[in-house]
């Protein structure tokens, strides 16, 4: 979405790439649907984690819970902007890759 709306943005003619994918529309659609999907299967995984571990709030897993909370905080705050607010296209995507690059990091950077 960020490499189509620059596209679209910062070109007079269209190229190539530009013309064969879909509207910005329909990606933003579809952005959202899969976003709503995964801040769907997060909450789930949230409230197992707490549900069937005990020690997710322990020192070693402290930093990986924080920082999962913070992401479902930031999933939750696109969707409500975008629901109530009407975000879309730049504060969507920044928010949008700022949750996924906090997830990479939750996933790849653990001490367990």
């Amino acid at each position: 979405l960020y490499i189509q709306d620059r596209l679209l943005h910062s070109y007079q003619h269209l190229p190539d790439l530009a013309k064969k994918m879909p509207a910005l529309e329909d990606m933003e659609r579809l952005l959202f649907a899969i976003i709503t999907v995964g801040f769907i299967l997060l909450t789930i995984v949230c409230i197992g984690s707490v549900y069937f571990f005990d020690n997710i709030f322990q020192p070693p897993l402290l930093k990986k819970t924080l920082l999962v909370f913070i992401t479902w905080s930031i999933f939750l705050i696109l969707l409500f902007g975008r629901y109530l607010f009407g975000w879309r296209s730049h504060r969507a995507v920044r928010y949008t890759m700022a949750g996924f690059f906090l997830l990479i990091i939750v996933y790849f950077c653990s001490e367990v």
